[in-house]
């Protein structure tokens, strides 16, 4: 199949390490020009701060350019053959469409099928320019994947998902985060309270991040024209 080999062929997998020690996982494409990787800006850039190290598969690779506005970054690394780039405009609505990634928790690159359900402009709030909304199973890790339409030419880079019960979870974990880890000298009797609820606590992380995981729903990817547009 054209377009799933297509997805497969160009795609990368990004290793990200900021400064804090945080290491960042997301995946990218080979670009249309030699030695050319485009990826999603927030895959190289977290919490204000740009990654000081960026692994392309494995291999050094350095940051070209990166556009926050529109959730992009260009990558400089050696890179599997170049894309083709879609040049004949936006898909209709319910064109049959493919995207590829590395999925959180998930070993190996994987392809998936979508359809283009929406296209407009402030459909999500970041980013809020024209974006490609797909009815597929995006997930934690496909950010910065292709979008390629059935004829193998890359339509898009995937940048978001949108599922209610995440912005919950989201919610979850911060409450988590925040709260207070008990001393040990806390205790009702010979119960050790503490040990308790910290391990209440550590057990809602795991079950918040598993849901993470398991939830997919409604993805969005940016325009590759958008990309194409920036270049002088």
């Amino acid at each position: 199949m054209e377009a799933a080999e297509a997805c497969l062929q160009s795609l990368v997998k990004i290793e990200s390490h900021f400064p804090d020690g945080r290491n960042l996982m997301g995946s990218g494409f080979a670009g249309d020009h030699p030695n050319e990787i485009v990826t999603c800006d927030h895959v190289v850039f977290d919490s204000g701060n740009e990654a000081t190290r960026v692994l392309v598969d494995g291999h050094e690779a350095s940051i070209l350019k990166r556009y926050r506005d529109i959730d992009v970054a260009i990558l400089s690394c050696d890179s599997p053959n170049p894309s083709r780039f879609n040049d004949s405009g936006d898909p209709k609505i319910g064109a049959q469409v493919y995207f590829a990634g590395y999925p959180s928790g998930v070993r190996t690159a994987s392809v998936f099928q979508g359809m283009i359900s929406a296209i407009g402009e402030c459909l999500i709030s970041t980013p809020s320019c024209k974006v490609y909304q797909i009815n597929g199973m995006i997930n934690s890790g496909n950010s910065g994947g292709p979008l390629v339409a059935v004829d193998g030419t890359v339509l898009g880079v995937i940048t978001a998902k949108y599922v209610p019960l995440l912005l919950e979870v989201d919610k979850l974990l911060k409450i988590l985060k925040d709260m207070p880890q008990f001393p040990s000298e806390v205790g009702i009797g010979k119960i050790d309270f503490s040990k308790f609820v910290n391990m209440m606590i550590a057990s809602l992380k795991v079950i918040a991040g598993s849901l993470r995981l398991v939830q997919v729903g409604t993805g969005y990817a940016v325009p590759i024209s958008l990309v194409t547009q920036r270049r002088p």
